[in-house]
């Protein structure tokens, strides 16, 4: 009778903890954590044991804060300095699941819980964007270890959650990690052909990696390389307007650099499963500031 009980027991707690992992709607709870971001304070929520601000609010943190509909992203870019507007204060009650994709600083948000929509707003996890990651486990040569180049202080005695540019590597160093092919192309070059490009422009480079003898064809690789030691995957930042095929390659091609705009000619899909919803050849141009590629012309194939 003791074993059949405990089973009971074992049984309820285990149904309990799968619901609330797979809960989708999260209530606020009070809280007197604050959370600042280059040394302003920013509106702030506590939801699911992590603190949450709104990527809209950026806007007033020196970020450029883009939203596209067509694509359901939105797109936020640190460009400046914080300005002395203070943002309305954090009124979130419950949580909303949504398909909106945020990409910060050119990394897409894609952890669980790490974002949700409430009041209209996108909110994304302050702990989740300043998270340390392991420097052995990074993919991104200009991610030292950090996602979205951001890192975080927790001040436990003041209750405060400060979050500020995080110290990169300088843009040459960067670079010669981006062409070694993550640090193992003598390994690789045994039976994989190497071609690289760097496109200059002021205060940063855009560097192109062509990989051949792939088993899907070949492929590039194209990054932003600032000055500053900021960089990100411009693949990425176009994947959301499906510049690429199935297996990531980019159609990026006749690259030029104008000002902060990266032209390029290329190809978009409608859709990466079913092409009879239409493939479109034209020239387009990433805004380097707000990361959203633009349409100069284009025509249906």
């Amino acid at each position: 009778m003791r074993k059949i009980f405990a089973m009971v027991i074992a049984i309820c707690l285990l149904t309990t903890t799968v619901s609330a992992s797979m809960q989708s709607v999260f209530e606020s709870a009070p809280t007197d954590i604050k959370v600042t971001l280059h040394g302003k304070e920013i509106p702030s929520c506590a939801v699911n044991n992590s603190m949450y601000i709104a990527a809209d609010d950026l806007a007033q943190y020196g970020y450029s804060v883009t939203y596209v509909d067509s694509v359901r992203t939105l797109f936020v870019n640190k460009v400046g300095t914080p300005s002395q507007i203070m943002p309305e204060p954090c009124r979130v009650t419950k949580t909303q699941k949504t398909d909106i994709q945020v990409i910060l600083n050119g990394e897409t948000i894609d952890r669980i819980n790490a974002k949700f929509a409430a009041n209209g707003k996108m909110y994304i996890s302050a702990n989740e964007i300043s998270r340390y990651r392991d420097s052995l486990n990074h993919s991104d040569p200009g991610d030292e270890g950090y996602p979205h180049f951001l890192t975080s202080v927790w001040d436990g005695e003041k209750r405060i959650l400060a979050i500020d540019d995080a110290p990169l590597k300088p843009k040459e160093e960067q670079i010669e990690w981006f062409l070694s092919y993550n640090g193992m192309r003598e390994e690789y070059s045994s039976f994989l052909a190497f071609t690289e490009n760097r496109y200059k422009g002021d205060g940063f480079e855009i560097v192109s990696l062509r990989i051949g003898g792939l088993p899907h064809g070949a492929a590039t690789k194209w990054y932003y390389f600032g000055d500053d030691g900021k960089s990100f995957d411009i693949n990425n930042v176009c994947s959301p307007f499906r510049m690429h095929n199935a297996w990531g390659n980019s159609s990026i091609e006749n690259p030029r650099i104008e000002g902060r705009r990266f032209y390029f000619d290329g190809w978009r899909t409608m859709s990466l499963i079913d092409s009879s919803e239409g493939i479109y050849n034209g020239t387009y141009y990433l805004d380097l500031d707000t990361l959203v590629v633009n349409t100069v012309e284009e025509a249906r194939q």
